[in-house]
């Protein structure tokens, strides 16, 4: 049998090491919340260059945009900054959100029946994202007309 002071130790030792164990527990969750920030999208191509384009001409581009997150994210909206510009998601049927590490093609199609030679092309593609990341990611057309 054990006598009253080794108790006491044996108590003290138990007590240690549970606040040993709830401090790194503590840290480990503090860690993984620290690394769990929202990442950027990743845009496969930030350019579309067009080089001489001639009138009248039409051409569809594919760029690939991927979630490195763990978590999904809406893409709220893809606008452009001409008329002659048009741009979407590949997959007209499916919901525009972005599955945990998934890609998506934005399809792209230049238009520049609305320009006339010479002119210069110096467009965008805006993507939206939603929440968490509330931020929004451009691609660069450029070009000129001949």
């Amino acid at each position: 049998m054990m006598n009253e002071k080794g108790l006491r130790e044996t108590k003290w030792v138990f007590l240690v090491l549970g606040v040993s164990i709830l401090v790194v527990v503590l840290l480990g969750y503090l860690f993984l919340l620290r690394n769990n920030k929202p990442q950027d999208l990743e845009l496969y191509s930030q350019t579309i260059n067009l080089g001489e384009i001639s009138e009248n001409e039409k051409r569809d581009f594919k760029v690939s945009i991927r979630n490195p997150n763990r978590f999904s994210i809406d893409i709220v909206r893809i606008s452009t900054s001409c008329g002659c510009t048009k741009a979407s998601i590949e997959d007209k049927y499916d919901s525009i959100k972005l599955m945990p590490m998934a890609i998506k093609i934005i399809e792209v199609r230049i238009d520049e029946s609305m320009h006339k030679k010479g002119d210069i092309i110096d467009h965008e593609v805006y993507i939206l994202a939603g929440k968490p990341l509330s931020k929004e990611y451009k691609i660069k057309v450029a070009g000129k007309v001949i």
